[in-house]
């Protein structure tokens, strides 16, 4: 399989079905996972090490992202339904502006992570580490915690709370 130095996906289009499985690319440090106002479809994004993770205006659904260990993230004016993040790696993350409806996140690394007006709704957080991570004007409803630690995060003015 040959694998792409970057993987861009802009301008309005429609992605259903996709499945990028990207193991570490040779010259990792370049490569980058990019979304600009693109929609995600019951896709698959797998085992990828990019460089940069940035999603701006776009929104996927029914898509599981998992073993991603991105070098940066910036989500910003995006929504996420029925998505699953498992062992993704979101430290020092910047997360703004976006939904989250009905996410799973599992073993998700969210230390350090900035979230910023962000919505939750009926998401899962399951044995993530939440160490110094900040919840600033968020929303939270039906959302738990099963087998992590949110004490361990700051919480500034949101409605809700993460159980």
């Amino acid at each position: 399989m040959e694998v792409a130095r970057d993987a861009r996906f802009y301008g309005g289009g429609v992605f259903r079905g996709i499945a990028l499985e990207a193991p570490e690319v040779e010259g990792g440090s370049d490569s980058s996972l990019e979304f600009f106002r693109s929609e995600v479809r019951w896709g698959k994004i797998l085992s990828a090490k990019p460089r940069r993770l940035w999603i701006e205006q776009s929104h996927f659904s029914v898509t599981l992202l998992e073993e991603l260990d991105p070098g940066s993230v910036w989500i910003d004016h995006s929504v996420f339904k029925e998505v699953d993040f498992t062992r993704v790696n979101f430290r020092l993350g910047q997360i703004g502006l976006s939904t989250f409806s009905r996410v799973n996140f599992r073993e998700v690394n969210l230390s350090k992570a900035r979230f910023v007006r962000c919505e939750f709704f009926d998401c899962q957080f399951a044995e993530c580490d939440f160490q110094d991570t900040t919840f600033k004007q968020c929303f939270f409803r039906d959302c738990t915690t099963p087998g992590s630690r949110p004490e361990t995060s700051w919480t500034i003015d949101c409605q809700g709370e993460l159980k």
